[in-house]
């Protein structure tokens, strides 16, 4: 079994790979860092002619760097989706795509399951849900298998340093304030990044070995339900890893709030555990400790 992985080289879809080879199959990779282009017509044609499947990574997902150049987010994350999309129709491959549970957006009623009506606050955000309405009208019209994957705010190893738990655990470690956005009471629901690629594999494997008409045309919620942190408490719990283990005290600030910010986050993993009997593993406080271990190697 062949599947190909854009976005291979990225934080989540590193792991994905690794994963995916140990339990034997083959990878295709597909990422801008080693010479593919998703903008590459003949490219992403001949990857998808090799493949059995596609898992669909690749994305612009800084929030800072889609605002300052809206027109290349949208690019990657809509028209590159569509030109995977149409090939995936032409060739009848099952797309699984990586959308973000941020469509979501400020919702008024919690836990936001599946059947949720998407409310996103920011571009991104918009421009992944568009990604979402490509993948399915390609499905309804030309009859091609889809998945989609909503994933959570992810940390752990591997971590983009404009993320704010890395952020905040790297301006703790120096000593540096903690700058927290506005009040600092806007809720998320953080996943460790082992969890996130064990439940991306789950749907993968569901996909091509067995129980694919299980996750056909479906939409997926990944997420430690759990635990629902504010960016105050996350601040808070950082601090304090960080002064047990240095002993370097730091303090909070509040900063102006971020545009297109989402307030209240409580997403629903119940589904993928009814269908697949997937729930996250990692404590909240245990991933924490394992990014933190993760930040303070990069410097030895």
């Amino acid at each position: 079994m062949k599947i190909l992985v854009t976005g291979s080289s990225g934080f989540i879809g590193a792991k994905v790979v690794e994963q995916l080879k140990n339990k034997a199959f083959e990878v295709i990779p597909f990422d801008i860092v080693t010479g593919q282009d998703l903008n590459d017509d003949n490219q992403v044609m001949q990857a998808i002619l090799k493949s059995d499947i596609v898992l669909h990574l690749a994305a612009e997902a800084d929030l800072y760097k889609f605002d300052e150049n809206p027109k290349h987010g949208m690019n990657i994350n809509v028209t590159c989706t569509e030109r995977l999309a149409r090939h995936c129709a032409q060739l009848r491959r099952h797309l699984i795509y990586i959308s973000t549970c941020c469509v979501y957006g400020n919702q008024e009623v919690a836990p936001t399951t599946e059947k949720s009506l998407p409310n996103p606050s920011e571009i991104y955000a918009h421009s992944k849900l568009a990604g979402e309405h490509i993948v399915r009208g390609y499905g309804k019209n030309f009859e091609m298998p889809w998945t989609i994957i909503r994933v959570p705010t992810t940390h752990g190893e591997g971590m983009r340093s404009a993320l704010a738990i890395r952020k905040f655990f790297e301006q703790a470690m120096k000593g540096e304030d903690i700058t927290v956005h506005g009040d600092g009471l806007q809720t998320r629901s953080l996943t460790y990044i082992g969890d996130v690629v064990d439940a991306i594999t789950k749907i993968l494997l569901a996909a091509v070995v067995e129980g694919r008409e299980k996750v056909t045309n479906q939409i997926f919620n990944i997420n430690q339900d759990k635990k629902v942190v504010s960016a105050l408490a996350m601040a808070n719990d950082i601090r304090r890893i960080v002064q047990d283990n240095t002993g370097i005290r730091s303090k909070i600030v509040h900063i102006e709030q971020r545009k297109g910010q989402t307030f209240k986050e409580n997403i629903s993993a119940e589904k993928i555990y009814r269908i697949l009997g997937w729930k996250a593993k990692i404590d909240w406080m245990d991933s924490l400790q394992k990014t933190y271990n993760w930040i303070k190697s990069l410097d030895n």
